[in-house]
């Protein structure tokens, strides 16, 4: 019997157990893990009796070094009762002595024990039934317990010193995973260039220590090397032949090193190295200056990187294959010349809870957190490269130029010939879900690109669809996988990543070329999946715009650990998966907090088409009718974040007066909160018409176009940084809005003065309709000038050409496709003579030929004319016929039309005659001098007189939309579509570089011959541009903010110019 000694520790263990083996293995492990200690303790408490501790056997899965230590364990062993233990624990101080839970069924019974230990890092459970991490938890329980951390720090510090010394400093670190690629790699290089550093199961093959001859080891893993196993034992005796072998020096975890300084031969002892945690870290990049490891769960991230950084600049990694992500049976596979295949069985006995998980929780984050390790070093000055095919997008990302497929090399060509829209929401024609599809296939299908969408399994006998467009997958929706942070359940990231992955292969049975994905509602956890994902498919690259993240506050540190090295690297724009967003709000965002640059995703109407958004946009303003009362709609849904209750007051406030006919959206779905439906019958006894029935989207547009005011109460909380297209719609009919305030609709309303934006209450609503209504005119006469501006960067072909763009591919004609095709002959022709136009229409009559239509900007021809101080509203006069006779062309000749801007063709005839054809270009004649840059001053003046000039503009949209790319043109027989592109490419380069010198020249001329009349208009787009800061703060949205302060910062220098 034991019994307690003063200035020792006790350790009180609670659990007990009806299965003798149950016994067995608790002895068995605390005998391992207490046995380096056991001068330290007075009394080691369990509750037990005698028999069932008497004849302790050493299981077959553990180390049978165990059995040596037993007798002396049970020396310190004082057995108990379960009342006689908690009066223990109770009166005992819990800063100092240790308890240990070891049946998880008994924390019920110990509750508030438990907590008065934890609080002093003094309790511990080592359920290893039930509690994943229970080896590492005895190893943090010796530490805190027995162990002096602070004085060991410095003790290893000093060694870790000697270490480096003995090392010394490298251009070059190879490290070296366990991955099916290692053998092979080791095979076929030559190391001798470099520092090489080794882990885990890799000491057991005496070939690689042979080839690489490492002079570090790393072990970090608690079960794996330090655990009781026998599979820790294994590694244990090959550790210390590698160490023998190599003379290379062991690191590892502070908290392990005293199992290995109690159980390798004491030979070794000099040469290992046991490095403190850190959890609030950053990754460290050099750890003789910060000799701390930020706790990772994977050797990789842990340890490996961090020593090779140490080490040298130039960090190459090999044998990290990581694992397709729907492959979620294991954590990966391994080389089997490399892993103890024999004792896997044993840990696993062993440590039964470390392996119950879902192993794409721990590989998801092990890619996040690699990603985040090596953004840090390479911001520190480390080159990271990656030398073995690798699953791991983080790696697949840093690909060395060996391992680059050919699709990926710099060079070769991406031209997607598919567009799918990825639309998991989407479960009949309710929504804007099936719009948001349909008009986005429609205008790839006017740029000869195939259309797919892939979409729920409920979508799979949707009439009206084309079947063969229709690809059903899903089961999760976007909300599901992107709107829940943090708590998204990896068993719809699987079933996502499962599913994504079989409309993949389905796309790829049915097309042969390229594939591009775009994701509308899509999520950073999207992103993250497409990545894992794409790395198995080298034709296909997706979009993701990042709609839910308007919910999430990115600079949580949660969040910002999470994902803000991935977000960095996606916006780079370097890899298969691009990222966007819908709002100027969360993109200002993003740029202020994470210093990076997001592309803003445009948001057309999905009520409206292309052309009919640009005939409403050219409408007469509206009129309030004097022969009826005023209508007012309030068109949103029965959802709080719609503002529905104050929407639903502001109706009865607006009952009141007099000459309102108000209507009221009563739409109810199966989870309309019962307060909602309150609401509704308060509305009963008004004059309010309720409107519940669904829309056809003729009869909602119908609906909409009978308002005079349209009134959107979408709250903040929602809608601060989320877009809307009621609002849109509003613009494009011309019906001024009130929303608001402190929402993405209140910017856009204020921007362009389409209408006003309140407080959230019902009252200040009815008060914003009123004002409206008392300025009818002025509000209707902004609303239908602001539609023509929306539609400059918002219509579908735009949203297109944007998506496009985010992969290198100009939807534009000539951009996209056109250095694609085959041209068999040339003829020119160009917008400033509809003589011309007319001609190119009879020869095209008679020649099947593909014509090159060149043009140039109107913008630049405007900006020339209005710097010769000539008539520039009879030049637009002029342009909307020529324009009007080029349509007509282009509308007879899509099939085989190529629209060329004319200022590229000038700069190098030459180079256009190689990408197209044999034969030359015939250039038109221009008045004047075509080939100079105007100012600054009278670019943006021409800009604001095209917008201003509804018809031109509406023209110059058509026709940029009326050149998207050409349709059965061939291929001719001898040049590859590759060889072609790939002379495009060059020629876009020299053109490229040409601009870029001709604007550099233009500027320095500019800043040197700067005139009055420039500085005044400068000057005067300063002032516009400080009014229209001083409305929106006045307006009191907060979020439009953070978009002005780079307006701020560019404002400046003007005026001190």
């Amino acid at each position: 019997m034991a019994f307690e000694m003063q200035n020792t520790i006790n350790v009180y263990v609670a659990g007990c157990f009806a299965e003798q083996d149950r016994w067995n293995d608790l002895i068995c492990r605390l005998a391992w893990h207490l046995s380096p200690y056991l001068d330290k303790i007075g009394v080691i408490k369990i509750q037990a009796k005698e028999k069932d501790i008497e004849d302790i056997n050493v299981p077959d899965n553990l180390d049978t070094h165990i059995q040596q230590h037993i007798d002396a364990l049970k020396a310190k062993i004082s057995l108990t009762s379960e009342e006689t233990l908690r009066s223990n624990l109770n009166s005992v101080d819990p800063r100092k002595h240790l308890f240990l839970l070891a049946d998880e069924g008994s924390f019920s019974a110990f509750a508030d024990e438990s907590r008065r230990f934890s609080g002093n890092q003094r309790f511990f459970r080592i359920d290893p039934q039930n509690v994943r991490m229970e080896g590492s938890f005895y190893l943090w329980a010796t530490l805190h317990a027995f162990r002096d951390e602070k004085a060991e720090a410095e003790k290893f510090s000093k060694k870790f010193a000697e270490m480096a010394d003995d090392i010394g400093e490298h251009d070059k670190s190879y490290v070296f995973g366990t991955g099916p690629s290692l053998s092979k790699f080791v095979d076929e290089n030559d190391f001798a260039d470099g520092l090489t550093i080794v882990a885990n199961s890799i000491v057991m093959n005496d070939d690689i220590l042979d080839k690489l001859a490492p002079r570090i080891i790393a072990a970090g893993d608690p079960i794996f090397h330090a655990g009781c196993s026998n599979y820790a034992a294994a590694f244990r005796t090959a550790l210390v032949k590698a160490m023998d072998k190599t003379e290379a020096w062991l690191v590892c975890p502070l908290r392990d090193v005293q199992i290995y300084l109690t159980y390798l031969p004491q030979h070794v002892h000099d040469r290992i190295v046991g490095i403190p945690f850190d959890a609030q870290m950053v990754p460290p990049s050099d750890l003789t200056e910060n000799f701390r490891l930020k706790p990772y769960g994977n050797i990789l991230t842990l340890m490996l990187l961090p020593l090779a950084s140490t080490f040298s600049r130039n960090i190459h990694i090999a044998g990290c294959d990581g694992r397709p992500v729907s492959q979620n049976s294991a954590f990966w596979a391994h080389d089997k010349k490399a892993q103890f295949v024999d004792k896997m069985d044993d840990i696993k006995t062993t440590h039964p809870a470390f392996f119950a998980i879902d192993y794409n929780d721990y590989y998801l984050e092990h890619n996040r957190n690699l990603e985040t390790v090596l953004s840090a070093l390479e911001s520190d000055g480390r080159t990271c490269v990656n030398e073995t095919q690798s699953y791991l997008p983080a790696l697949f990302a840093r690909n060395g130029t060996d391992l680059l497929r050919a699709e990926d090399q710099e060079g070769q060509c991406y031209l997607p010939e598919t567009v799918a829209i990825i639309d998991p929401d989407a479960k009949g024609e309710w929504g804007h879900f099936l719009s948001y599809d349909r008009r986005l296939g429609e205008v790839a299908e006017n740029a000869g690109l195939d259309f797919y969408i892939l979409c729920r399994k409920e979508l799979s006998n949707l009439a009206g669809e084309k079947k063969d467009q229709i690809i059903p997958v899903f089961s999760r929706h976007s909300w599901t996988l992107g709107n829940k942070w943090p708590d998204v359940k990896t068993e719809d990231l699987d079933a996502f990543a499962t599913e994504i992955e079989q409309g993949i292969r389905e796309l790829e049975r049915k097309v042969s070329g390229d594939i591009l994905l775009f994701m509308y509602c899509g999520s950073i956890e999207v992103a993250d999946i497409l990545e894992h994902v794409l790395v198995s498919h080298p034709r296909v690259r997706a979009v993701i715009n990042l709609f839910w993240a308007y919910g999430f506050d990115i600079t949580d540190p949660a969040y910002t650990n999470q994902w803000r090295s991935l977000i960095q690297r996606l916006a780079k724009g370097t890899g298969r998966v691009r990222i966007m967003h819908s709002t100027q709000q969360i993109t200002a965002d993003y740029f202020v907090d994470y210093s990076i640059e997001i592309p803003v995703l445009p948001h057309p109407s999905t009520t409206f088409g292309d052309v009919a958004a640009q005939r409403l946009a050219s409408d007469s303003e509206r009129w309030l009718r004097r022969d009826r009362p005023a209508r007012i709609l309030f068109p949103g849904g029965a959802r709080p974040e719609k503002g529905y209750a104050i929407g639903a007051k502001a109706c009865e406030i607006l009952d009141r007066g007099d000459r309102m006919e108000v209507s009221f959206r009563a739409r109810k779905a199966e989870n309309t909160p019962g307060a909602m439906l309150a609401v509704l019958d308060a509305l009963k006894s008004t004059n309010t018409i309720l409107v519940e029935e669904d829309f056809e989207n003729d009869d909602f547009v119908s609906w909409l176009k009978s308002a005079d005011v349209i009134v959107v109460p979408y709250l903040p909380e929602a809608f601060s940084n989320r877009t809307s297209g009621m609002l849109v719609d509003a613009m494009l009919l011309g019906i001024p809005v009130v929303a608001v305030q402190g929402t993405w609709l209140a910017d856009e309303i204020v921007r362009h003065g389409t209408g006003v934006a309140v407080r959230p209450t019902g009252q200040a609503l009815a008060e914003g309709v009123q004002w409206v209504l008392e300025r009818y005119s002025d509000f209707a006469s902004a609303t239908r000038n602001a539609a023509m501006g929306y539609l400059r960067d918002s219509t579908w072909t735009k949203l297109l050409q944007v998506v496009l763009d985010q992969h290198g591919v100009n939807a534009e004609a000539g951009e996209n496709q056109g250095p694609a095709v085959a041209i068999t002959s040339i003829e020119t022709t160009s917008l400033w003579n509809p003589t011309e136009a007319c001609d190119v229409k009879i020869e095209l009559a008679e020649n099947s030929g593909a014509l090159l239509l060149c043009y140039e900007d109107p913008i630049l021809m405007l900006s020339r004319v209005i710097e010769a101080d000539s008539d520039h509203k009879a030049f637009l006069a002029r342009w909307r016929l020529w324009a009007s006779e080029m349509l007509d062309v282009v509308r007879k000749n899509r099939d085989r039309l190529i629209l060329v801007e004319l200022e590229n063709v000038q700069q190098d005839p030459n180079l256009y005659r190689v990408a197209f054809a044999e034969k030359s270009i015939q250039l038109p004649n221009f008045d004047g001098d075509s080939t100079s840059v105007p100012c600054a001053a009278s670019i943006a003046l021409a800009r604001i007189v095209l917008e201003r000039d509804a018809v031109a503009h509406c023209l110059f949209q058509e026709m940029q939309a009326s050149a998207l790319r050409p349709a059965n043109i061939q291929v001719p027989s001898d040049l590859t579509i590759q060889e072609i592109a790939a002379q495009y490419r060059e020629i876009k380069s020299r053109l490229k570089a040409a601009d870029s010198l001709r604007g550099a020249l233009q500027v320095q001329n500019e800043k040197q011959k700067l005139q009055t009349e420039e500085i005044s208009v400068l000057r005067e787009n300063i002032k516009e541009r400080e009014t229209l800061i001083s409305e929106i703060r006045q307006s009191g949205s907060w979020r439009a903010t953070a978009p002005l302060r780079w307006i701020k910062a560019n404002l400046l220098p003007e005026r001190q110019a």
